[in-house]
């Protein structure tokens, strides 16, 4: 998609929708635009819709790029489960073979038992992980992280719990 993680968001090759393109909620634009989706109440994190992402080849998806302090710390692309084997052939056919492989087994809200998969790749910067299913039974994601961006969340995590516990 030429999103460039880790850099900062207005330099990351891809630039913001143009407000002048909505028609009531909706975007007039074919170009690759991103706008703000949501901030969960966490100032090191904000999330952003990215609107027309070219197809990486397994068809149907969404994409959102996680930004922490102002950088792009990743991308997350969710697709229809169903569309998970071909996902990953386009990941394999990219990056070579997963360098990890997790299988399990997940709950339905009705009780059924759910076969999930997660394989990951990493690189000197980058890991890639790709779930199935994720968040609903019937959805795919793939994330993209930038490692040091993991790092910098990782350490402020341990300074907030050792704060908190601390204070026990």
């Amino acid at each position: 998609m030429g999103i460039r993680l880790g850099a900062p968001l207005e330099s990351a090759g891809i630039p913001p929708c143009d407000a002048s393109n909505e028609v009531r909620g909706r975007l007039t634009t074919m170009a690759l635009c991103f706008q703000p989706r949501a901030a969960r109440g966490q100032p090191e994190r904000t999330y952003y819709t990215v609107h027309n992402a070219p197809d990486l080849g397994a068809g149907e998806q969404d994409v959102v790029l996680d930004v922490a302090w102002g950088q792009v710390a990743g991308v997350l692309l969710t697709g229809p489960a169903m569309r998970f084997d071909k996902m990953l052939s386009v990941l394999e056919t990219r990056y070579g073979r997963a360098m990890e492989t997790a299988t399990g087994t997940a709950r339905t809200p009705a009780g059924t038992a759910l076969p999930t998969v997660s394989k990951r790749w990493r690189g000197e910067r980058v890991t890639i992980e790709a779930t199935s299913p994720f968040g609903h039974t019937d959805e795919y994601a793939v994330y993209w992280l930038d490692q040091s961006m993991q790092a910098r969340r990782d350490a402020l995590n341990a300074r907030e719990s050792a704060g908190k516990a601390g204070k026990l």
